[in-house]
């Protein structure tokens, strides 16, 4: 029904296909999404934004963001986002213009926090395997041999510039790169692999930014990945823009709640309460079940 209106800005692919984590399906998701947006968008540059289902947004501005730094990128995961967004930045382009000169980026922290995901794990599960001298004969991502090299963010919340989606399906189709039967997260670590490697031109001329969504996983000691003190978040909820306010802050207008399996409805409705009333702002990050707002509380 959305789709029959002329006016609506809602349209809904009407092919829905199964994806699952730690595959290569949930990229091949997007793109599916990404050509279907393209039978309707007129021609021409538009930005293309992935989300998840389990992402909850929590204010306004999206679009204003996206229009404003065209795409999203990070060396690594975003972090807790408690730092200034332009020094960040320039961090970043210095860390990518050693690297291209001297072919050698430094270990870029990836999803180490889980005990099966250290550094064995991207050696021999991601790198120098089959799939990944298919990648790099595509075209899509560096080898650099033994080096512990490898760019990985989370795709909730990235945006790029259609033409740029389009040059990555183009190599992955010309490189005969499969979607089936991989063993961990393509669209976390192809995508940002590719851009880093062959469109880094639109990193030194855009301002990019990190993606839209932010994580919270309570209690947990790596703050390159996730906000992990339960104070970032009702700071980040309330909008508590104190002097210390970091910018990076900004850049948030939704959250990824990756503790437990908490509803997206919960989820904003805990942030409407927080909002009303911080002081009620209270998290409890391991019930381990599906939950009310009560519940959360």
């Amino acid at each position: 029904a959305q789709n029959s209106s002329e006016h609506s800005r809602l349209m809904i692919n009407p092919t829905s296909i199964k994806v699952r984590a730690f595959s290569g399906l949930i990229l091949r998701g997007h793109l599916h999404n990404f050509n279907y947006t393209k039978t309707f968008m007129p021609e021409g540059e538009y930005l293309f934004c992935m989300m998840s289902s389990d992402s909850a947004m929590h204010r306004i501005g999206v679009e204003d963001y996206i229009q404003k730094h065209k795409v999203s990128f990070s060396l690594g995961f975003s972090g807790d986002r408690n730092y200034d967004l332009d020094q960040w930045r320039e961090t970043a382009r210095r860390r990518m213009r050693q690297g291209f000169e001297t072919q050698k980026f430094g270990v870029i922290p990836t999803k180490r926090m889980r005990a099966y995901q250290g550094t064995e794990y991207y050696q021999e599960t991601v790198m120098h395997t089959d799939l990944w001298s298919t990648l790099t004969k595509a075209g899509v991502i560096w080898d650099l041999g033994n080096a512990s090299f490898i760019n990985q963010f989370q795709h909730e919340g990235t945006f790029f510039p259609a033409s740029l989606i389009e040059r990555f399906q183009k190599m992955l189709s010309a490189g005969n790169v499969p979607f089936l039967g991989v063993p961990y997260f393509a669209e976390e670590v192809w995508l940002p692999c590719y851009v880093i490697k062959n469109e880094h031109e639109l990193l030194e001329r855009f301002d990019f930014a990190p993606p839209l969504i932010g994580r919270y996983r309570a209690n947990f000691w790596i703050d390159y990945c996730c906000i992990d003190r339960k104070e970032t978040m009702k700071k980040v909820l309330t909008g508590d823009r104190s002097k210390d306010w970091p910018t990076g802050f900004d850049t948030m207008f939704g959250l990824k709640y990756m503790e437990s399996p908490w509803e997206v409805e919960t989820a904003i409705q805990v942030a409407d309460l927080c909002r009303e009333n911080p002081k009620k702002c209270v998290f409890y990050p391991n019930l381990g079940y599906w939950c009310d707002v009560d519940g959360f509380f």
